[in-house]
């Protein structure tokens, strides 16, 4: 790979890249469990776009699972709360749904289970003025993007995290193979620092969110308000507490829309 002679020095703002076991950890949720950011669009030409580090003490990859529940006319989609001990309405909702033999809670079983989901911070090469923006994917994205790092583990100097001289951009190109989608990530040629001027790239690391915040599971109340599920259509209930069932038979959303945009990516 070769260099680039810009290099924006050392005096930069305390930065942080992912871990070993932060890729090891972030595996082992997505295996475990089988808001608005940047989308690519399918395309012929790959966009071009740059990992950007964490603030220290912040994590610059998560690993998360999300529910994607189709409840009316839309998908909500709803972080769960159990890979981190909090209760998780979706799973409730699911466990009370596979007793029953109604086939459209049988279709919701099916179709709220959560999936895996990372995210980092990015800086789109063809948009720099949106300043650092959230790039949420699916295990397909990730595991190539764990490749990309374990190579400059073993033996490679450069990584696709580093702000500096020893950082590189990546091309992500999406297209459709057989009515699915289908994301390849590749290392660009030539290493170079994030940006130049080392006041930008400190800059863009400092605005970079806090991928940790970002991605909590909300309380099992807002999880309801959010599906439109705060209350039982007869009287009695109250949310259940961690481990138990939802008892009270809720409203059955539509289920015959299509899926999101959001749900295809892995």
């Amino acid at each position: 790979m070769s260099r680039d002679n810009q290099n924006p020095g050392s005096n930069l703002v305390a930065w942080e890249m992912p871990t070993d076991g932060d890729f090891l950890d972030a595996k082992a949720l997505g295996d475990s469990i089988s808001g608005k950011g940047w989308r690519p669009e399918v395309r012929p030409k790959a966009y071009i776009v740059r990992l950007v580090p964490s603030l220290k003490g912040r994590k610059p990859l998560v690993a998360f699972a999300r529910h994607w529940c189709k409840t009316g006319e839309k998908t909500v989609p709803i972080v769960c709360g159990l890979p981190t001990g909090q209760p998780c309405f979706p799973h409730d909702e699911m466990q009370r749904a596979a007793g029953d033999r109604n086939p459209i809670d049988q279709q919701r079983v099916k179709e709220w289970e959560a999936r895996p989901s990372y995210a980092v911070v990015i800086i789109d090469r063809e948009n720099e003025k949106a300043g650092p923006i959230v790039w949420e994917f699916g295990t397909q994205v990730f595991d190539q993007i764990q490749i990309l790092r374990n190579n400059a583990r073993d033996g490679g100097s450069a990584d696709p995290f580093d702000p500096g001289a020893n950082g590189y951009d990546i091309f992500v190109t999406l297209k459709m193979e057989k009515g699915y989608k289908k994301y390849v990530i590749a290392p660009a040629q030539k290493v170079r620092p994030l940006a130049p001027d080392a006041k930008q790239v400190s800059a863009w690391i400092q605005a970079a969110p806090d991928l940790t915040a970002k991605f909590q599971a909300e309380d099992y109340a807002a999880q309801q308000e959010s599906l439109g599920m705060s209350s039982a259509p007869t009287g009695g209930w109250a949310p259940p507490g961690r481990g138990q069932t939802v008892q009270s038979h809720l409203h059955a959303p539509d289920l015959s829309g299509g899926f999101a945009d959001d749900e295809q990516d892995s």
